[in-house]
């Protein structure tokens, strides 16, 4: 978004939706330097304003209220807002993700040198880390239609689930909940710690394949399903005894790439979300 115009005036209505929809969704983690909105009934005339990232956000909960978050000399993380019971607010995948990379970062600063003290932090920082890939896939699967990307949804269905039968079923449950079908689909059929049912997710709801569209490698790609099956092994093995012969040195080297592993991917998936955005931009002009 840093210097690109914004031509929402005067733009039909569904391309103006969705680029509010992506704007207000996304604001409370992109930070402008400058921006230049066009006069409506010029568009070849801007004004043009330069600032510094500041330390106030602003977010649409899903009440429709704005909501300020932070303030100057006031730093806050990780906001999430309930108003009668009901969820209205949380941090974006993007954000939530960021706080699990300070999070095995503080853990990895913390850990004694010894063999089980580092044994145990670097599978505590595995657990973590594929934990936070769950959560960053299922809730920017969720957030890309919020603006305004509706996925392939009967696609979906088809590939994701066992019959038929079950697409009526999702629709029913979403309409029961009040929350879109893609939305209950994703939180009830899809395990996103799946690498496969995750990559089927996003190549058939959105065209994004993970071999072509992250700027990753395939070694990066096999290295994180490798760490995925790694921590099965912790949760349903032991977080304390290696394996006898096992390849894997579970030590402090190999949980500093395992982070930068599984950033890289999420970066790599983001950029690919936001230029869907981009792509549909190019087949429809604005203003």
């Amino acid at each position: 978004m840093v210097g690109r115009t914004v031509k929402v005036i005067g733009a039909p209505p569904d391309i103006a939706e969705r680029m509010c929809a992506l704007m207000k969704r996304q604001v409370g983690w992109i930070q402008f330097n400058f921006i230049r909105v066009a006069d409506a009934n010029n568009f070849e005339r801007f004004v043009r304003a330069i600032g510094i990232p500041s330390q106030k956000q602003f977010r649409i909960g899903s009440d429709g209220d704005v909501y300020q978050i932070g303030d100057q000399g006031v730093t806050v993380s990780g906001v999430t807002a309930y108003v009668h019971g009901l969820l209205v607010l949380q941090p974006t995948a993007l954000e939530t993700w960021n706080a699990t990379v300070d999070a095995v970062n503080i853990l990895l600063k913390g850990s004694s040198s010894d063999f089980y003290s580092e044994t145990v932090c670097t599978k505590s920082i595995i657990t973590m880390l594929v934990t936070g890939f769950e959560t960053y896939c299922k809730r920017r699967f969720i957030e890309i239609e919020d603006e305004g990307i509706h996925p392939a949804f009967d696609g979906l269905v088809a590939k994701l689930t066992k019959s038929p039968m079950e697409r009526e079923a999702i629709v029913q449950e979403s309409t029961s909940k009040g929350i879109s079908p893609t939305c209950e689909l994703a939180e009830e059929r899809i395990d996103f710690q799946n690498y496969d049912r995750c990559k089927v997710a996003f190549n058939k709801g959105y065209g994004i394949k993970f071999g072509q569209d992250l700027s990753v490698s395939n070694t990066l790609l096999e290295e994180i399903q490798r760490l995925i099956k790694f921590r099965h092994r912790i949760v349903h093995i032991s977080p304390l005894l290696n394996v006898l012969n096992d390849p894997i040195a579970p030590n402090r080297d190999y949980a500093e790439k395992a982070i930068k592993t599984f950033n890289d991917f999420i970066q790599g998936l983001h950029a690919a979300t936001l230029r869907l955005h981009t792509s549909r931009e190019t087949t429809t002009p604005i203003g």
